[in-house]
């Protein structure tokens, strides 16, 4: 999952910045290490440069959704999907969860409830 549309989803748009919200929350969970900072050259290490090209495309179509007078990426952070799914449950985002697959808690429905 991308780093910058984790921190979308969970803190708000970040058009024309990033916060730095998301990052700062992964690093007091002591997982900073889990981060991925993706640039062509590392990544061509790893992956073929087709791979490379259609992950930038891909980051940059999200990155333009939000703010269409974006430039084109350089790079971009991956976040470890159990990671988010950490992160989504303490800001108790049910609709994140879901989205990765996750069951939101039982105790969550039973709040709704009363």
């Amino acid at each position: 999952l991308f780093l910058r549309q984790c921190e979308e989803l969970l803190y708000g748009s970040t058009a024309g910045s990033y916060t730095g919200a998301l990052h700062m929350a992964v690093k007091n969970m002591g997982l900073e290490s889990s981060l991925r900072v993706m640039e062509k050259s590392t990544a061509l290490e790893v992956m073929e440069a087709d791979e490379w090209s259609a992950l930038m495309d891909v980051y940059t179509t999200m990155r333009r959704r939000d703010d269409p007078l974006c430039g084109p990426a350089k790079r971009f952070t991956i976040l470890p999907v159990s990671i988010a799914a950490s992160l989504a449950l303490a800001k108790r985002h049910r609709d994140m969860l879901v989205a990765l697959g996750k069951k939101p808690p039982r105790k969550w429905e039973a709040e709704e409830q009363r």
